[in-house]
């Protein structure tokens, strides 16, 4: 896949991303933000889980990966217009693959880490539009890669508009770094809908949500998100292409029964199928030296969120 096909996955199909919108940028700003409750720290914290179930190379192989995970959020205003905060995401993926002979059959790849740190600035320009910058620093890896050549930058810069009480729209840019590939450019639009007081549509994660509140504390998500990860490969002898690149892409859709027992609480089980799954590995000159797409797949998955 190349580097714009990518991107415009990204932004076209599932319609922007978390770390350009945080959430108190949904918020009107307070007359007064220190006599607001609002205005104190906030934390989220938000483990979860993968299990995608093993699907077929068009070349021969399969593919089968677990992950696991956490997010940790902190969010501060420090004055009536801005914000700081910082998101942690830190990810493992137990990678279970079974290559084409044509590059040696097997399962050579080792655990697979992602490390992300994501520190943003909000800016209220009225009670109608707030303005976001964001960082994006991360390291990942299989276990033994060189550290040094296996970080990324980029930044996002948004603009969001209150319409009304019941929708935000907003739009911005992302400028991302590839592992051993240039600089991509792509849009980020991004949207927050309450059509009623029972249904929300609503971007996050580099994906699309419709939200429907069941009875009680109960509610179901359909989920459609983009995934692109890449990882620099162990620099050992015994590597599948040493100091090379893994890059593992896919689309998930997804439906999820959700429970929000109380405010500041909420948890999700998530079944669905991996719609798109493409593996590329690059050697250390960014050449292209396997390509291939599997079948579509399920999966379930599972995650827990806490506010304080």
């Amino acid at each position: 896949m190349t580097t714009g096909s990518r991107a415009w996955i990204a932004a076209a199909i599932l319609f922007g991303s978390r770390a350009s919108a945080p959430a108190l940028a949904q918020e009107d700003a307070p007359d007064d933000w220190r006599d607001d409750p609002r205005a104190q720290l906030r934390v989220i914290v938000e483990p979860y889980a993968v299990v995608g179930f093993s699907a077929d190379f068009d070349s021969g192989g399969d593919i089968a990966v677990r992950r696991s995970g956490w997010r940790l959020s902190l969010r501060q205003p420090v004055s009536r217009r801005w914000t700081v905060a910082l998101d942690l995401e830190n990810e493992y993926s137990f990678a279970d693959y079974t290559l084409p002979p044509g590059l040696g059959g097997g399962d050579p790849v080792d655990l697979l880490t992602t490390v992300r740190l994501l520190p943003s600035l909000t800016y209220r320009v009225n009670r109608r539009w707030t303005a976001t910058a964001t960082g994006r620093f991360e390291v990942t890896g299989e276990s033994g890669a060189d550290l040094g050549g296996s970080v990324l930058g980029g930044v996002f810069l948004t603009a969001r508009h209150k319409v009304s009480d019941r929708l935000t729209v907003g739009f911005g840019v992302g400028v991302m770094q590839q592992l051993e590939d240039t600089v991509q450019v792509f849009p980020t639009p991004q949207l927050d809908w309450r059509p009623n007081d029972r249904v929300r549509v609503y971007t996050d994660h580099l994906g699309l949500n419709l939200e429907r509140t069941l009875a009680g504390p109960w509610f179901v998500t359909v989920r459609a998100r983009y995934q692109p990860r890449e990882y620099r490969l162990d620099d050992g002898a015994g590597s599948l292409l040493a100091d090379g690149v893994l890059r593992d892409d896919s689309v998930l859709l997804g439906v999820e029964l959700g429970w929000r027992p109380r405010p500041g609480v909420e948890a999700g089980l998530e079944a669905g199928v991996i719609a798109f799954q493409q593996l590329e590995v690059l050697d250390p000159t960014g050449e292209e030296v396997f390509d291939d797409n599997a079948d579509p797949t399920g999966f379930i998955a599972a995650r827990l969120r806490l506010r304080f």
